[in-house]
């Protein structure tokens, strides 16, 4: 089993290797209650076809889920001015196993990825009864 010390040295690799794009897109994590919360990726420009979602698994007891976009701008517009991004991407955030994906869905150029924590009975604390 992973220690917590050995998971954040994971976790430290992972975000190394994505440095470059670990400030785009920007998100929101929103915690609804203790077994669900809503991620939401800011991504104005961007239509859901243009996005993937993807839970990696890792044998050390975690998962890491991976929002990218391999679409550019292929317009040829003139811009004045551009500071809407729409560039590839490929962002990553670590999940523990009791982390579940269980939808998404993209509206106003917000992407919402809804995950829920499931808990196995066998690492729910139990009380002993003392005889």
């Amino acid at each position: 089993m992973l220690s917590i010390e050995n998971f954040w040295d994971h976790i430290t690799e992972i975000e190394r290797g994505l440095e470059k794009n670990m400030n785009f897109p920007s998100y929101n994590i929103i915690r609804h209650d203790e077994e669900n919360a809503t991620i939401e990726f800011a991504l104005a420009g961007y239509k859901k076809n243009d996005l993937s979602i993807t839970v990696i698994p890792h044998p050390q007891n975690y998962k890491v889920l991976e929002v990218a976009s391999d679409r550019e701008s292929t317009e040829e517009k003139m811009f004045e001015h551009r500071g809407i991004a729409r560039r590839k991407f490929r962002t990553r955030l670590p999940l523990t196993e009791d982390w579940n994906v269980t939808g998404a869905y993209c509206e106003d150029g917000i992407l919402s990825v809804n995950v829920h924590k499931i808990v196995p009975e066998e690492k729910k604390p139990k009380e002993i009864q003392i005889q």
